[in-house]
């Protein structure tokens, strides 16, 4: 038989916060350690342990909760647009999509290409062909794997005899 247990962040938050404001910053710090080895990524609780650690005047130590804490709500927000976008994509929203998707190359370099890449499609369904070309030129060279994704899109037939003389020319 496998031990199992229901991770309820918010309860955990909840009971960090009751033991910070019983004054107890001590076992609320440590709760607040423990919460981040289970949930790493879990950015509400970085807020709180930087929130510990400056009552406790540790503020170096403050200040790096608090990085962590905006680096991990920055990939939550990035996943949550990546995401968003693709929806927004596939209904056949493109403006909405390309709006987010601009946003997105600007927070979340690693996204950068795909995001661009279907920035690429976005603007070219909307008419904007040269800019889709320029969007898409620029995901292609920094990801060379989405050239043949992109000669397979439908979407991008436009922009199809580049993108053959482009593959020709890496080819060889």
């Amino acid at each position: 038989m496998t031990a199992s247990f229901d991770l309820n962040p918010q309860e955990m938050l909840n009971d960090i916060q009751t033991s910070l404001d019983a004054g107890e910053l001590d076992l609320a710090l440590g709760m607040c350690e423990r919460m981040i080895e289970i949930l790493p990524d879990y950015a509400p609780v970085w807020r709180l342990l930087a929130q510990i650690q400056e009552e406790l005047e540790a503020l170096d130590d403050a200040l790096r909760a608090a990085e962590m804490g905006a680096q991990a709500a920055a990939a939550q927000l990035s996943a949550a647009w990546d995401q968003q976008a693709v929806l927004l994509l596939t209904r056949g929203e493109y403006e909405a999509a390309y709006k987010i998707d601009k946003q997105l190359v600007r927070l979340d370099a690693e996204r950068r290409a795909i995001a661009g890449y279907r920035m690429a499609i976005a603007l070219t369904s909307l008419q904007d062909v040269d800019r889709g070309a320029q969007a898409l030129y620029d995901a292609v060279t920094a990801r060379p794997d989405l050239l043949d994704r992109a000669l397979m899109e439908d979407l991008l037939g436009v922009h199809h005899p580049w993108l053959i003389q482009l593959k020709t020319k890496t080819e060889t």
